[in-house]
């Protein structure tokens, strides 16, 4: 029976689009495609998903990647991207809709210590219990391990939990513990999905 409903963060409660997100520091298109490409798509960004650098390293190592004139907007994006990530609004209400039924949402996402900064002004997680971050725990998907450590820490038995995932290899990481899964496609106008799939399973 499931109980316990374990979301994944961008792409699935909220939109992450590095290139919409860097629309928002320079109208500039080659500085788009060079911050893009200097920051987000850095082995630098992965380690702060890792949680094996701090930011301040990594914003010195990124900002000695690009000129002079784009110094300064390095810092600047990063003490400030997560505020351009959208939050998909009918996952609000099927977060709302899973927490009134007797669910106990929980979030298990490949990410920066950043979270801290930002999590609580997304209104989906008012109704999670618990956040379960790549970094703070030195894990990251798709390894198995992840899943393994989220369990343990949250006292939860994985035949009783159900995950949302953008990546299938995550998904089927999930699966091979004895969760229950989804990866949700991108069809954010029909979340009813992932209710119905849930339901399947309960």
């Amino acid at each position: 029976m499931i109980k316990n409903i374990v979301f994944d963060m961008g792409n699935v409660v909220l939109s992450y689009d590095p290139n919409y997100i860097i629309q928002h520091f320079t109208k500039d298109k080659d500085q788009q495609r060079l911050l893009v490409e200097a920051i987000f798509k850095s082995p630098e960004w992965l380690a702060l998903d890792e949680g094996t650098l701090s930011k301040e390293d990594a914003c010195a190592i990124m900002k000695a990647r690009v000129d002079l004139q784009l110094k300064p907007l390095v810092k600047k994006v990063m003490d400030e991207w997560y505020l351009y990530l959208t939050p998909f609004k009918n996952i609000i209400e099927l977060s709302k809709r899973l927490k009134e039924e007797g669910y106990t949402l929980y979030l298990l996402s490949n990410t920066s210590l950043s979270f801290y900064e930002y999590y609580e002004n997304v209104e989906a997680f008012a109704y999670f219990k618990d956040f379960y971050i790549s970094a703070k725990h030195l894990l990251m998907k798709p390894e198995p391990a992840i899943f393994k450590d989220f369990c343990k820490k949250m006292n939860l038995n994985p035949v009783e939990c159900f995950f949302i995932d953008d990546s299938q290899d995550n998904i089927n990481s999930a699966k091979s513990i004895g969760m229950q899964g989804i990866c949700f496609n991108g069809n954010y106008d029909n979340a009813q999905m992932i209710y119905d799939a849930i339901k399947k399973c309960s």
